[in-house]
C-alpha cells in the first residue's frame, strides 16, 4: 500500500511540470523531469547540493526561515536555449511547529500561467485549511468513548451496558447517578455513541465550572449588542449547538436557582431565546445529567426544584461503585499500565499477586480513579518489569490507614511517624535508583543517619514479607555505596 501511494504521488508531482522539493536546509531532494529538461541538468548533478549554490537569487532561504509562502517572484533563468524570463513560487513544506523544506512552482509559459497556477494552489489550500477547521470542530464535539471503553466483566458492569444500550435508542433525558470518580461522563460518551444522534453534536458542560454571571449567555446565546463586548452577529449557546445531539450538564446539582426556571423552560418547551433577543429558536437536545450530590437530597432542602429534577431525571443510569464490583480491579490495572507506559515512557509488564491481594483489600472511595492515581504513582517507583508490593508502601501506609506492614509495628494507627519516615526513605531509593548516598544526599541526611534507619526499617521486616529493594535502573542492577 505505501509503495503504491508513493508512485501515485511521483505521477501527482510530475503532472505539475516543473517543480522542485529541498529540505529543511535548503538542499535539492526532488527535481522533476521538466525542470531539468528546462535547465539542461542532470538529476545527479542537483542532488544534495544547496538551491543557492546553482542559483544565487533564489528565496528558498528566505521562505524556510519566514515560512511564509512568495508568490510569482521573478527569476533570469539559464537555460540550453539561452536566459528566459521564469516566475518561480515559493511555498513552505510545515509539519505542526516543524519546517520540512520548500516546495518550488517554475513556469516558463508567461504571467498569465503562473497566476492561472498560483490560483489553482491558494484555493487547494484554502479548502484544506477550511476542511481541517471543520474536522477539529467536528472532533471536538464528540463523542469519544463506547461500552467498550468501560473496563470490567463484573455483573455490575454487565449490567450497566445492557442498561445503557437500552437508553441509547430513545431521545430521553438522562440522568446518570454515581460517586465521584466512577465514570460518569465515560457513561454519557456511550449513551450519545450508541444513539440514533451519535452523527450530531456531543456537547459536554461542567456547570460548575461556569461564573454564574456568564452562565445564562453560555447556555442561551446573544444577539449582537446584547452587553458590551457581545460579539459581532451574536453567539448561539449550549443548547442551540447541541441541537439535534446530545448536552451532557455535569455536577447539574451545582445550577443557581435563578438559572433552574430558565433551564426547565427549554427542556419542556424544546425552545431558547437568547440573550437580548426577541423570538424563540427551536431545539431538539437530549440533555444527559450528572450530579456529585443525590438531587433527591438537594429538592428535600430546597436547593434544587422538584419540577426540573423530574424532567432531567426521566431515565436513570446508576454506575456501581468500584467496591462494589472489585473482580473487576485486575482488568483495570492492566489497562492502566498499558496506557501509563506509553504516557511515562516506561515497560511495566503487569503487578504481583500480593499487589492485587493489597488493592482488593481496598474500599477505594475515590473509585477507578483512585485506582489510576495509586498504580501512576506506584509506576513512579519502578523502572521496568513487575510491580512488587514495595512500589506500593505509600499506599499502605496511608491509604489503608494504618501504618505499613511489617515496617512499624509500634506505630499508632494514624500513620506515624516512623511509616511515614520509611515511605521517605523507600521513595528516595526508589527514585536514586538505588544508590544509598544518593538518596540519603536527597533527603539532607548524613550517611551514617541513612544506614542506621536503613538498618531498623529492613530489621522491621518480618518473616514472608518482601524485602525493602528498589527497582533496578534500565541497565543492570546497581547496588549502590
Amino acid at each position: 500500500m505505501d509503495e503504491m501511494m508513493a508512485k501515485r504521488a511521483m505521477l501527482a508531482l510530475e503532472s505539475l511540470g516543473s517543480v522542485v522539493i529541498t529540505d529543511a536546509e535548503g538542499r535539492y531532494i526532488y527535481v522533476s523531469p521538466q525542470r531539468l529538461r528546462k535547465g539542461g541538468y542532470r538529476l545527479e548533478d542537483l542532488l544534495g547540493k544547496y538551491v543557492r549554490d546553482v542559483y544565487p537569487d533564489t528565496l528558498v532561504d528566505q521562505v524556510l526561515q519566514t515560512r511564509q509562502p512568495v508568490l510569482l517572484c521573478p527569476l533570469l533563468t539559464p537555460t540550453p536555449y539561452g536566459v528566459q524570463q521564469s516566475f518561480v513560487s515559493y511555498y513552505p513544506l510545515v509539519d505542526g511547529e516543524e519546517c520540512l523544506g520548500c516546495f518550488l512552482y517554475t513556469t516558463f509559459g508567461g504571467m498569465n500561467s503562473a497566476l492561472e497556477f498560483t490560483h489553482i494552489v491558494t484555493e487547494l489550500s484554502r479548502q484544506v485549511a477550511q476542511t481541517r477547521k471543520q474536522l477539529q470542530s467536528i472532533q471536538k464535539n464528540s463523542a469519544n468513548y463506547t461500552t467498550a471503553d468501560i473496563i470490567g466483566q463484573s455483573p455490575a458492569v454487565n449490567q450497566l451496558k445492557r442498561e445503557i444500550s437500552m437508553v441509547a435508542r430513545t431521545s430521553s433525558n438522562v440522568l446518570i447517578q454515581g460517586e465521584t470518580g466512577t465514570g460518569k461522563e465515560l457513561v454519557a460518551h456511550s449513551i450519545h455513541s450508541l444513539s440514533r444522534r451519535c452523527g450530531a453534536p456531543f456537547l459536554r458542560v461542567n456547570c460548575s465550572a461556569i461564573p454564574e454571571n456568564l452562565m445564562e449567555s453560555e447556555f442561551f446565546g446573544y444577539e449582537e449588542g446584547a452587553f458590551t463586548g457581545a460579539k459581532r452577529g451574536g453567539r448561539a449557546g449550549k443548547f442551540e449547538r447541541a441541537s439535534g445531539g446530545s448536552l451532557f450538564l455535569d455536577e447539574v446539582n451545582t445550577l443557581p436557582m435563578n438559572m433552574q426556571p430558565k433551564f426547565l423552560r427549554v427542556i419542556q418547551e424544546g425552545e431558547v431565546e437568547r440573550v437580548g433577543g426577541g423570538t424563540s429558536i427551536p431545539v431538539d437536545t437530549r440533555i444527559i445529567s450528572a450530579a456529585n450530590r443525590p438531587l433527591e437530597d438537594l429538592v428535600r432542602s430546597g436547593e434544587f426544584r422538584q419540577d426540573l429534577y423530574y424532567r432531567l431525571n426521566v431515565v436513570r443510569s446508576v454506575i456501581p461503585p468500584l467496591r462494589e464490583r472489585k473482580e473487576d480491579i485486575p482488568l483495570l490495572v492492566d489497562m492502566f499500565i498499558s496506557q501509563l507506559n506509553v504516557r511515562m515512557g516506561l515497560d511495566i509488564q503487569a503487578v504481583q499477586p500480593q499487589v492485587l491481594d493489597l488493592l482488593m483489600k481496598h474500599d477505594w472511595p475515590g473509585n477507578v480513579r483512585e485506582l489510576q492515581n495509586v498504580v501512576e504513582r506506584a509506576m513512579n517507583y519502578a523502572y521496568e518489569g513487575v510491580l512488587t508490593p514495595s512500589h506500593f508502601r505509600f499506599f499502605q501506609a496511608h491509604a489503608l490507614g494504618g501504618p505499613v506492614r511489617g515496617l512499624c509495628p509500634s506505630a499508632p494507627r494514624s500513620g506515624g511517624c516512623r511509616a511515614a519516615e520509611y515511605e521517605r526513605i523507600q521513595n528516595a531509593l526508589a527514585l536514586c535508583g538505588g544508590n544509598k548516598s544518593a538518596a540519603a544526599k536527597s533527603l539532607g541526611w548524613a550517611r551514617s543517619t541513612f544506614y542506621e534507619k536503613l538498618k531498623k526499617m529492613q530489621a522491621a521486616e518480618l518473616p514472608g514479607s518482601p524485602q525493602l529493594r528498589p527497582a533496578a535502573p534500565p541497565g543492570g542492577n546497581h547496588t549502590g555505596g
